[in-house]
């Protein structure tokens, strides 16, 4: 009787690891066959796995694996709001631009962006172009990179083993899984990100249509003015420096055409990196800057950027995220610098020889600014004054 139990204890202990194991293979199959994230290029069925609505927040996951599998001749490389700006835009629309890839990361750190140009041109060694949107922030000591940045990903062509893991054996994974099937099959429009890497308008979309644009001003104002790691406590980084460096030393050693500009965030940004007093900071930043690349300045105030703060705003999901088409007119005024369709002011080249000069101008125009558009320079204060 005894042996006849612990055959039969065998026997269920055999039966439960053969479920495990079926379970966990039929996972692995559904999550790679699913292929939520868009990392292992799985076939696309419409109706099926084409809507990739699980994308938002695994940026740091789908830009690697999409840079071992793409070989993209320009890459556009910054923050997030940079990743709003279009790989398709019409300004690049030629063989010596095609195809492009937004490899821009949300996060301002420069390590991460070194990192993934690194792993870009590890995969793609024939990269012609990079258009590079820098941003203040990125050089204030105190930004933090992001807990799910992991380098074991880059500068190789597999994936790496906590990819592998994230993406076909764990529980979060199974889920995303089965809300790509109910996107897909309900042709949902959610898709956070279109295949060239770039960010797509929906989930700003749905926050503007849940809070109204003058409140997601507020906001994301707020945000950057009562945060230590942008503007409430702001120490310039020497570390940042230098990794400007490093990047600018590997555009140089692999022969690749720079397009570096300073974004053109709205104008209350500007104000309030000001009113936080910063503006010194952010003059100094402007002039170092040019000490190591020309680079293009559109954060000066100009009619883009100085648009009324109202629930009718038409150029800026926020103050630091502009849209689609304010992408395509920095495209434009960068490759097409003799275009007289627009603001003489949208987009100032800036050298070592003219900053200075440049720099007491931008004095006068803040000045006169502040007096035009005596609502902006309020609405920064209140937002200064009252913390949220």
């Amino acid at each position: 009787m005894d042996n006849q139990n612990e055959i039969n204890f065998k026997n269920h202990i055999q039966w439960m690891a053969v479920g495990f194991i079926s379970i966990i293979l039929l996972s692995v199959s559904v999550n790679y066959i699913i292929d939520p994230y868009a990392i292992w290029k799985s076939k696309i069925f419409q109706g099926f796995n084409d809507i990739k609505s699980e994308r938002l927040n695994r940026f740091f996951q789908f830009k690697a694996a999409d840079l071992i599998h793409t070989s993209p001749k320009s890459l556009m490389i910054g923050t997030s709001s940079v990743a709003f700006m279009s790989p398709k835009s019409k300004s690049l629309n030629s063989e010596k631009y095609q195809p492009v890839y937004n490899s821009a990361l949300v996060g301002g750190h420069l390590k991460p962006i070194r990192n993934y140009l690194e792993h870009a041109i590890y995969n793609s060694p024939n990269i012609e172009n990079i258009f590079w949107g820098i941003d203040f922030l990125s050089f204030n000591k105190n930004l933090t990179i992001r807990d799910d940045f992991s380098d074991t990903r880059l500068n190789t062509s597999i994936k790496s083993f906590s990819d592998i893991a994230n993406s076909l054996l764990t529980w979060s994974s199974l889920t995303d899984t089965f809300n790509t099937i109910k996107s897909s099959r309900n042709k949902s429009k959610y898709i956070p990100y279109t295949s060239a890497g770039q960010l797509t308008a929906i989930d700003m979309e749905q926050r503007v249509a849940r809070d109204g644009m003058q409140k997601r001003f507020e906001k994301s104002l707020s945000l950057y003015v009562h945060n230590d790691e942008y503007f409430r406590k702001y120490e310039n980084s020497l570390q940042a420096w230098i990794e400007l460096e490093k990047i600018l030393d590997i555009v140089k050693r692999n022969n690749i055409n720079l397009y570096l500009f300073v974004t053109p965030v709205h104008i209350s940004m500007i104000e309030g990196i000001k009113q936080r007093g910063l503006w010194g900071d952010y003059k100094l930043w402007l002039e170092k800057l040019s000490g190591y690349s020309p680079y293009w300045d559109f954060s000066r105030p100009n009619k883009l950027n100085t648009e009324a703060i109202n629930d009718h705003i038409k150029n800026y999901w926020d103050v630091s995220h502009y849209r689609e088409s304010v992408g395509n007119l920095v495209f434009n005024r960068m490759l097409n610098a003799s275009s007289n369709d627009l603001d003489d002011k949208f987009g100032t080249y800036i050298t070592p020889n003219m900053v200075n000069q440049y720099l007491q101008s931008l004095d006068e125009e803040m000045t006169k600014m502040e007096q035009t558009n005596n609502g902006i320079r309020k609405f920064v204060e209140t937002v200064i004054n009252n913390p949220t």
